[in-house]
């Protein structure tokens, strides 16, 4: 007889995905993603872009002390996945330009957002969220729309991430058929309840 799929169970055989996703994107032998300083080469995006998205990350997420850092979650290895095709990869590049020339029109050519303080960061983030970005990168590129989507992809790459489950106290995704339960014998197949 053929079981049918309920929500409850669709929603555990999907969660699946997120996982299969963040397992592709860890490097191997290392649990706790790169070391911080540690240089990679990303497909997605520069050096100096890394450092960027690492500062946005820093504010978006704003972490905890007793929590993973972003480096440890492997959050721009993550980040180099989500923006993997070509196109992305151009918005991508074209958002955070228009971040630095918002730095610039408000803070001077020498300023870069890593330097700023927390509420400066906050303040230019708030502009952007708001639509209201003067920078040329703006007319290609909506601002609020890159950082709900930039947003959305940090929060699932941290979050997504072993330690960070241990840190929040997760267990991890369920199995298809539940957690298990050891305090009941496994039945065998096909045996009639009784």
């Amino acid at each position: 007889m053929k079981k049918k799929l309920d929500r409850r169970k669709f929603l555990a055989v999907s969660g699946a995905g997120s996982g299969l996703l963040w397992a592709g994107c860890s490097s191997p032998g290392e649990e706790g993603g790169q070391p911080q300083g540690a240089q990679t080469a990303f497909q997605s995006f520069s050096g100096q872009d890394a450092r960027l998205l690492d500062a946005l990350g820093m504010v978006i997420l704003a972490p905890q002390a007793n929590m993973p850092s972003l480096q440890q979650a492997n959050l721009l290895a993550y980040l180099d996945q989500q923006y993997a095709s070509e196109q992305q990869s151009q918005q991508l590049g074209q958002a955070l330009n228009g971040i630095r020339q918002e730095v610039a029109l408000r803070f001077g050519d020498r300023q870069s957002f890593e330097k700023l303080d927390s509420e400066q960061q906050l303040g230019i983030l708030q502009t952007l969220r708001q639509g209201q970005g003067r920078a040329e990168a703006w007319q290609s590129v909506s601002p609020a729309q890159f950082l709900n989507q930039l947003r959305a992809q940090l929060v699932d790459g941290y979050y997504g991430h072993p330690l960070v489950w241990k840190a929040i106290g997760f267990g991890g995704r369920a199995q298809f058929t539940g957690y298990p339960d050891y305090q009941q014998w496994p039945e065998t197949p096909g045996q009639d309840e009784g």
